[in-house]
Formats: C-alpha cells, structure tokens, sequence
C-alpha cells in the first residue's frame, strides 16, 4: 500500500472514530429532551379524571403517562413507522424508498422519518426542513434508541405530539376530543388520533371532515391488512363518528384542583378522592345553595372524611355554579367563625378534669363578666340544667361560664394541641367569646380536629389523617380519656332534628353539633357516625349575615343529605 493509500486509510479511521466521538457527545436524549410545562391533573382514587388546568405556556399537555395504549400503539406504527419496533431510530428501507421516490417526482414527496426521528424533531420545536436537519435527527435518533427502549421512546412521542391546535399528547387528546381515558378508546378512536399528528393544522378535529375520515378509513384498512383488527371490526369502525370541537374536560373537584395548582402544581396527582361520592356531594352543596339563594345566603362547603382510613372522600368547597356570587372562593380553606361548635371539647375536658358529669347541673341564668353578658340564642333563661341539656340545646350561659371555670388559657392551649392554629391571636384576645364564636378556623382545619378527637372514643389505633392528595398530616394530641370523649359523643346523639330528618333511621347513631355565629354568618353543622366525619358550613364569602342563617336550620339539612348519601356507600 503506498503513502497516498495509507493516508486515505488514516483519514477515513480518523473521520469514523470522530463521527463516533460525536455520536457519543450528544447529550442523552432522555436528558431534558421535552422541558415544557404541564397542565395540573387531578385523578380520584381509582384513577378517574376529576379535572385538569392548562400548562402555564397555554397549552393542554398532560404530563408522562405510564404506558401508550395498545390500540393506538398499533395505529400510530401502522401509519407512520411500520418497522418501528425493529430498527435502530433509521429505517433504511424507508430511505432508499423516499430517495428513489424524490428522484422519480425531482421534488421531496417522502421524509423517511421514523417515529424516533419524529419525536427528536418535536423535541426541536420543528426546525426548517434541510438535508442536514435531516441527517442531524438521524443521528440523534440513533443516540435515543441507544439509550431509551421502545417503549419509552413511543411514550414520549404519544405524550409530547401535536393533535390540533393547543392539545398536545395523547391524554389531552382523548380528553379532549373524545372525554375519556386513551386506554378506552375504540379502534376508530385509536386511529383518528393516530392520524392527527401527521397534519393536525389541516385536518383538525371539526374541520376538512372529510378528508379527515378518508385518512381514518385507509389507516382502519391497512389495520386489516396487517392483521390487527377483523373485517367486521373494520367495517364497524368506519361507521363510528368523528371527534368534534374539543371537549371541556372534567369539572368534578374544581377547588381541590385549585388547591393542588397551589401546592402540586404540573403534576399529576392520584387524590384520596371517591369520583361518585364527590359528584353526589356536589350535587348536594349545588341544590343546597340553590334553595338558600332566594334568602341570599350563596355559598356553602362539606368536606367527608372516611374514619377507618384517614382520608378525604368529598371535598367540595363551594357551589360550582360559576354565577353564584363568590363561588370561586375555597370555603374549606378560609377561617369562618366557629359559633358553638367547639362547646363538645369543652364539656369533654371539662367531664375528663372530674369537673362534671353529663348529669350534673349547670346555671342557665344572668351573669356578666365584665364588660361581656353573654346570652342564649332565644334570650332566655332556663336556671339549673343538666349538662347534656345545655349541650344539646346550646346554650351560651351555661357554657361561658364553664369556661371560666375551666380556665380560659388552659382550654385555649388544648385547642392549640388539637391543631387549631388558625387561632393565631393570644387567648386574651379571644376571651370567654372564644367558646361562643369568638375565633375564627377554617373548616378543614376543624375537621382535622374534630377527627382527632372522635377517633379518641373508637378502639384500636387512629389511622393517620392524610390531605387530599395522600400526604400524611403532624398529628393532633387529644389528652382526654376515651370514656370522656365517648361521654360527649353520646350527648351530642340527642340533638334534636331538623323536621324533615326527625324519623330517618340511620344504620349508625349520628353525634352532631351545630353552630351560628354572631350576626347570622355562619351556620355550621358537624359530626359523625362513626364510619364518616362530616363538616358542613353555609354562609356568604362576602361575610354578609342573613336573618335565618342558623345552624339547624340552614346546614343541619344539607348535613343528614350528606350522611343519608354515605348511607349508600359500600
């Protein structure tokens, strides 16, 4: 061999072994690939869609799913890469084929692209069309083959490929055009999606009908051909309609969906949420608010707590109708006042400090402290009773000066240990008002609480209370003696009814407190039955009080609506 063919020899082994150092110094593909924004997604327990928002950037992008749907993993090869599971990210035969073909029509009519090279051009926002851009994703197809398996790769074109115009991947797609998960799509659906991709500007779902379905027909066609699906599921398939004007996906948890572009935000995330259970409780809050409205009282809240596992099944916090007034306010999440709500842990502990007994006596009569007389709702007096009357009858008298005796700064810091932080002031502040009314905690907080305490009452261990989105919560302490807490729970069996409840026999006793607060803007019912907690408010965002809005009047109903729902709960 002489010098020139030595040089030759050293030139190409050089080239090669630099195209080689170049293949292996392109960054990992799996490496920031696709670094764009999601939408929130927000799933019930079972999997379920419960509602989404759109990704920061505007669009609908759903983030990774675990795995591409078989059906529309059989039409997307079938349509654009047939050979997808057995080349390396080139397919060669499809480039000789587009070379032969651009040379026949001396125009380019084929691009050979594989569905690697497609997902690496996605991931370069579509650069301009050139033979080195050509070449530049064949090579980087070939580094993401070498680093991803099949699988993953077909995940990340389904997930990050155009379906028109701002629906991105394949789960927003399915929800949007067809309001279901893409694992239930049929094979007509599987292939009109599998088809958008390839031009989503000219055959958007609502547009250019039919030259949208000729490409759904010959793609179900060739599905036949391959032996993928039988004539008779072909032909069935042709007749199925298309997708219209993108659907509005699911509405069925919007202020915990809030909640979670708060503190998840881009996520999907499995709630603790039961989908049948929310939407019947929904229902409830909305037919609620809307027989309050014409009293204009406008916005109420439940929140339903499953006792043997910790988590949250309902979540509603306010009316969905969009034209209530303050509807899109959270209502679970803003501190309201507490009316007598907290009057239960009082008579506990005050019942566990052998202070009383729910037989003993108490003074229903005149008294002042002070500047501060308090009084009962109706105004009057009722003298000695027991304690289970004042208990079940709320009065105000009996339970101040309690209170007193008691000690305001001890009961203060017991509230303090049940987790009540949003008494955030120093007990001073609040005073004896504190047991009538006087604070302020939100209804999830008080909901945590109260779950706390009644779980002192039940045998064995107290499963740990979790958020809405599964993260266990610090625990409360309650330092009362289960028999105290059973005591209370018992007394608070016999508060009476609102009429239409009266003669409902439920399947477990029901032990309830209800609450108004100063002014008429707030009614509160809470309890449980042993298996459910349930905490309901009704009120106005606004603050406004209305003549009426009283606890057993008001929020007691929507309360036994909703345990009656849970009655039917497996």
């Amino acid at each position: 061999m002489g010098l020139l063919g030595r040089l030759k020899k050293v030139v190409l082994v050089s080239g090669a072994g630099l195209l080689l150092l170049w293949w292996f110094s392109i960054p990992p593909a799996s490496d920031g690939l696709f670094d764009r924004p999601f939408s929130t997604v927000l799933e019930a327990e079972d999997g379920e869609l419960l509602g989404a928002r759109i990704a920061p950037d505007g669009q609908w992008r759903f983030p990774p799913s675990d795995s591409v749907p078989r059906k529309f993993e059989l039409a997307i090869c079938s349509f654009e890469d047939a050979r997808f599971r057995r080349h390396p990210g080139v397919d060669p035969l499809a480039l000789a084929r587009a070379v032969r073909q651009n040379l026949a029509a001396g125009r380019v009519v084929s691009g050979a692209s594989t569905l690697t090279m497609q997902t690496i051009r996605l991931a370069s926002d579509n650069p301009p069309r050139t033979v080195l851009q050509k070449l530049w994703e064949m090579f980087r197809a070939t580094r993401l083959e070498a680093r991803l398996s099949k699988d993953d790769i077909l995940g990340l074109y389904a997930d990050n490929a155009p379906f028109g115009g701002n629906v991105v991947g394949l789960q927003a797609a399915s929800w949007r055009y067809f309001g279901m998960d893409p694992h239930r799509l049929s094979w007509s659906e599987s292939a009109a999606l599998a088809v958008l991709p390839n031009a989503p500007s000219i055959i958007l779902p609502g547009r250019n009908v039919e030259r949208f379905r000729k490409k759904r027909d010959r793609l179900l066609d060739r599905l036949l051909a391959l032996g993928h699906i039988d004539s008779t599921t072909c032909r069935l398939s042709k007749i199925e309609p298309l997708p219209g004007a993108p659907q509005a996906l699911p509405e069925l948890a919007s202020h915990a969906l809030n909640l979670q572009k708060i503190k998840q935000p881009q996520l999907r995330v499995r709630s603790t949420l039961n989908a049948q259970l929310q939407l019947r409780v929904q229902g409830l809050v909305d037919a609620h608010v809307q027989r309050w409205k014409g009293n204009e009282v406008h916005n109420a809240a439940a929140l339903v707590i499953e006792l043997q596992s910790g988590e949250i099944k309902a979540y509603v916090g306010n009316t969905s109708d969009a034209s209530v007034d303050g509807s899109g306010f959270d209502m679970l999440r803003i501190p309201r006042s507490t009316g007598s709500i907290l009057k239960p842990f009082l008579y506990s502990l005050a019942m566990d400090e052998g202070m009383l007994t729910s037989r003993s006596l108490v003074e229903d009569i005149p008294t002042r402290f002070g500047d501060f007389t308090p009084h009962n709702f109706d105004r009057r007096f009722l003298g000695a009773v027991t304690v289970e009357q004042a208990l079940q009858q709320s009065l105000n008298v009996p339970a101040a000066r309690l209170l007193r005796r008691y000690n305001l700064h001890r009961f203060y810091d017991k509230l303090q240990a049940l987790g009540f932080d949003d008494l955030t002031r120093p007990a001073r502040h609040y005073g004896l008002t504190l047991i009538l009314g006087g604070a302020e905690i939100r209804p999830a907080q008080f909901a945590a609480g109260l779950y706390a305490w009644v779980h002192r009452a039940l045998p064995g261990p107290t499963p740990v209370l979790r958020d809405l989105f599964g993260t266990a919560l610090p625990p409360a302490h309650v330092s009362e003696h289960p028999v105290s807490v059973y005591n209370t729970l018992q007394m608070m069996r016999g508060l009476e009814r609102p009429t239409r409840w009266k003669d409902w026999q439920p399947a477990r006793p029901v032990a309830w407190k209800t609450g108004t607060s100063y002014g008429f803007r707030d009614a509160w019912a809470v309890g449980t039955d042993g298996r459910w907690l349930v905490v309901i408010w009704t009120g106005n965002a606004n603050n406004e009080g209305r003549p009426g809005l009283i606890g057993v009047q008001t929020s007691a109903p929507l309360f036994f609506s909703v345990l009656a729902e849970l009655e039917c709960t497996a």
